[in-house]
């Protein structure tokens, strides 16, 4: 058994150090990420939300610049304004399964991931059908699922739903939308027939920190491994209250102390924050992307 466990050890070894996160300067870079978030506070020394927002990107890109740089992910353009991040398979043939949660009615980054990788399939959901469902179905060839998904479990999310609707204000999911919305590990469950999700993209206007939060807490009951998040947060107080926003700060920093995944690259517009995590734990994830 020991001689088992020597040999088994040693592949791991071999495996790791032929990687980029096998290298001193990714584990410089991982070990100054698990430093965590920078507070920034007052004279009065109460957390400044707004001043430690804005230097979150200043202080984690230049963490990874050079990775970013080395690995040069496509620059998949959303909009105008938006983008999404996706590193380059280092064996372009390889299972390609991508899941987006929150379409809306664009899915203009995936059609350019498309392109790259014709073989790649796309699983979307979003409370609201009109367009976002035509999309999907016609333009990626995906399967489109016509439901929010939540952090809650399923029976919670039932109860009482918060999502957005098609109307700005509108806010009650039974106003618009007929199905009821879907706790977020109980949409991989059912909706998911892949083990590993090559990219997730999280738009989901507000939710985002609460799935966040169970990514951060219980990442390890996930039904699937991840392998590279997209994902919006959104500061506006309208979708986040004071509360909400301050426990990210919380969340966030026990993701990226304690996490499995590197802060690859973040950008701001009007408020949000865009961020690119990779996963630079789960074998399948390293083999795929870091090799």
């Amino acid at each position: 058994i020991l001689l088992l466990f020597l040999y088994f050890n040693k592949l791991n070894i071999t495996f790791t150090s032929r990687c980029l996160t096998g290298t001193q300067k990714f584990i410089n870079a991982l070990n100054k990420q698990k430093q965590g978030l920078i507070i920034i506070r007052d004279n009065k020394n109460i957390t400044n939300y707004n001043a430690t927002l804005l230097n979150i990107p200043i202080h984690f890109n230049k963490i990874w610049q050079e990775y970013y740089n080395t690995l040069q992910p496509y620059r998949l353009q959303a909009d105008e304004t938006d983008a999404k991040f996706f590193l380059k398979f280092k064996d372009s043939s390889s299972d390609c399964m991508v899941v987006t949660i929150g379409v809306g009615k664009t899915v203009q980054a995936e059609l350019e991931l498309k392109k790259k990788y014709p073989h790649c399939l796309f699983l979307a959901a979003d409370p609201d059908s009109y367009i976002n469902a035509d999309l999907v179905e016609n333009k990626l060839n995906g399967i489109f699922v016509k439901r929010g998904v939540v952090a809650e479990d399923s029976y919670t999310a039932n109860i009482g739903a918060n999502l957005y609707g098609k109307n700005a204000g509108e806010i009650l999911f039974n106003k618009h939308f007929e199905e009821p919305p879907i706790g977020f590990f109980d949409f991989f469950v059912y909706y998911n027939g892949k083990k590993v999700i090559d990219l997730l993209i999280l738009d989901i206007e507000g939710s985002e920190f609460a799935i966040f939060a169970l990514l951060a807490e219980q990442y390890d009951q996930l039904p699937v491994i991840i392998c590279q998040i997209n994902v919006e947060f959104h500061h506006d107080q309208r979708l986040a209250d004071s509360f909400l926003r301050h426990r990210f700060l919380r969340n966030f920093n026990s993701f990226i102390r304690h996490g499995i995944f590197a802060l690859m690259k973040i950008e701001m517009h009007e408020g949000l924050h865009r961020m690119f995590f990779v996963n630079y734990i789960d074998k399948i994830c390293i083999e795929k992307f870091l090799c």
